[in-house]
């Protein structure tokens, strides 16, 4: 394992900060001008957090199917339908006026809304069960009204989709394993 970082990003942060990657890469967050020796220092210090960290991340890995091509094409397909079908219907039961509909091979997101209300989604959602797609597209379609996650935004959620929590939950506990 490695403790090279694969990013470093300086911004206007108080303290140096560590974030590993589903890969097992990390980053290291610092504040703006701070010497590269501080940063090494620090990473050296977190040396067995790191590790561990890494650790768990191979693991995980190792256990994700792989996907060939044909096969994430085909599955790139059938998230197309269903999730065009999915959005027009709760689209219509909102209100929520959309834009575009794209499928993606995102690393860190399930679902997106940009500020033109065009919605993104991964094409691993149709090997979720229903309800979670579902939760997904009313959760993206939600952000149509509110461009963030305030308490508004969760009502309109809890609205359409009164067991949100447990679909929340499913996805940070069972989503890792597609």
């Amino acid at each position: 394992m490695s403790l090279t970082p694969h990013k470093i990003t300086y911004s206007r942060r108080k303290t140096v900060g560590l974030i590993i990657r589903h890969d097992g890469t990390f980053e290291v967050k610092a504040p703006l001008r701070t010497p590269i020796t501080v940063i090494q220092t620090f990473i050296h210090s977190k040396q067995r957090w790191v590790e561990n960290h890494q650790q768990k991340a191979f693991q995980r890995n190792a256990l994700k199917p792989v996907y060939s091509v044909e096969q994430i094409k085909e599955y790139k397909n059938k998230a197309r339908a269903t999730l065009s079908n999915k959005v027009a219907y709760w689209a219509e039961k909102m209100g929520a006026p959309y834009g575009t509909i794209r499928i993606k091979n995102t690393s860190t997101r399930w679902g997106s809304c940009s500020s033109k209300n065009n919605l993104n989604f991964h094409w691993k959602l149709v090997l979720f069960p229903v309800e979670i797609l579902e939760y997904v597209v009313i959760h993206e379609l939600a952000h149509v009204f509110e461009k963030n996650h305030s308490s508004r935004f969760w009502n309109i959620v809890q609205r359409y989709y009164p067991q949100y929590l447990a679909a929340r939950t499913w996805l940070k506990t069972d989503a890792g394993k597609f």
